[in-house]
């Protein structure tokens, strides 16, 4: 079985907190400068007069939530903005952010049995997010999923230093089900998401599980066949 994290295994965006922890404390680093310099020359988001790092992933999140900066790469970035890191100090920060938030009492109650039920019987659960992975790995442990079987945005790293760049295709839409499958090549028993970008992942299961769908991927429910819906309607 394979699942979206946000909005799906739990409500709130677990990336979208790491990323913003990162905005409030100035946290990002100088070896992410340049790199965040040329995704907002690409993409027309104004730098004039742009400070160290994180002012100008502060200004790229704007033009995300504007519309001027496209999601798909808004989210590989906001996984090697944290260039300059190192890995336990990313897992450290990340293990702090879903504490703040109160990760466990975030989880969605639909979807607890699933997760007992996929571990009882031996049934692998996949996570497949769109989160740096850093954050990934840690709500994964949280829910006794094996890191081996999470799938994310996942920066370069080198050294044990993450780098200003993916190490692997994104996590989205498509890309989903494409990482998953290079990850395993196992029948799809069922999948669980609740965006429209999960739908490539939900038409490739048996059972296709919509979890609180958002309006997008309710207009694409026709399209999904034998999509089940669980809450949110």
């Amino acid at each position: 079985m394979a699942s979206d994290g946000d909005g799906t295994l739990w409500q709130g965006d677990i990336g979208d907190e790491l990323f913003l922890a990162a905005l409030r404390d100035d946290a990002l680093r100088e070896p992410a400068r340049a790199a965040l310099l040329e995704e907002a020359k690409r993409h027309s988001v104004d730098t004039h007069g742009a400070g160290g790092a994180t002012d100008v992933a502060r200004r790229l999140f704007g033009a995300l939530q504007a519309g001027r900066y496209d999601e798909e790469r808004a989210f590989g970035m906001m996984a090697w903005a944290f260039a300059g890191w190192s890995l336990r100090e990313l897992a450290l920060r990340s293990r702090q952010v879903l504490d703040d938030i109160d990760f466990e009492a975030a989880l969605r109650t639909e979807l607890r049995p699933v997760l007992v039920w996929a571990r009882d019987r031996g049934v692998p659960l996949w996570l497949v997010t769109a989160s740096p992975l850093a954050i990934a790995l840690e709500a994964a442990g949280r829910l006794s999923i094996p890191a081996e079987r999470v799938v994310a945005m996942e920066p370069a790293v080198q050294g044990g230093v993450v780098q200003p760049r993916l190490a692997k295709r994104t996590t989205y839409g498509q890309g989903k089900l494409l990482r998953l499958r290079e990850a395993t090549d196992a029948p799809l028993l069922a999948a669980f998401g609740d965006s429209s970008y999960d739908a490539a992942m939900l038409r490739a299961a048996e059972l296709p599980v919509a979890v609180h769908p958002s309006p997008e991927l309710q207009a694409l429910a026709p399209a999904i066949k034998g999509l089940v819906v669980v809450g949110g309607l």
